[in-house]
This record gives C-alpha cells, structure tokens and sequence, in this order.
C-alpha cells in the first residue's frame, strides 16, 4: 500500500447518499429549529437562521457528518436542501 495523506482513503470509501430526512435534519439540529421548519425545498432564503454563521456551522456539520472535506467554493452553491442532496449524490459517484 501507497503512503497517503491522512484522510484519502476515507474520501476512496463509499458512502451511502443520505435521505432528504437526514438532511432536514442535520439542517435542523444546526440550526436550532425544529425539523418541521426544515422543509423539501428550504434554503437560506426561506430560514432566518439560516444566516452567513449558521451556514458555516451547517457547512462544518455536513463534513463531519459524512467525513468530507468541502471546498469554500462549494459553501456558495449549498445553500438549500436540492442543492445539498444533489451535491452529495454527486460526490457518490
């Protein structure tokens, strides 16, 4: 076996996409609202919470909560759930 930076092999493991549920969730417990305030299409526009400190506290969840690194580049475009669960899907493949 090749020598590696830590944490390359974990981003070689599959990792199952979550469920939109695990998402509004996530969403939820980060921000301190319930769950039900958390809808299918909520985004940043749509939670008072959801502002510029509670998108970078979402943003810091979402890497330990699937053991991923995020770009900067990428706290602009995760700004709602679709866009959430799309990017996860992607990085999947």
């Amino acid at each position: 076996m090749q020598w590696c930076p830590e944490g390359a092999l974990k981003a070689k493991v599959s990792r199952v996409v979550p469920h939109e549920d695990e998402v509004r969730r996530l969403i939820a417990e980060t921000l301190s609202v319930p769950v039900e305030r958390v809808g299918t299409d909520a985004s940043m526009d749509a939670l008072p919470e959801w502002d510029s400190v509670g998108h970078v506290n979402l943003m810091m969840s979402i890497e330990q909560e699937w053991n991923l690194f995020l770009e900067v580049e990428d706290f602009a475009v995760l700004t709602s759930v679709p866009a959430i669960l799309a990017y996860l899907a992607r990085i999947e493949r």
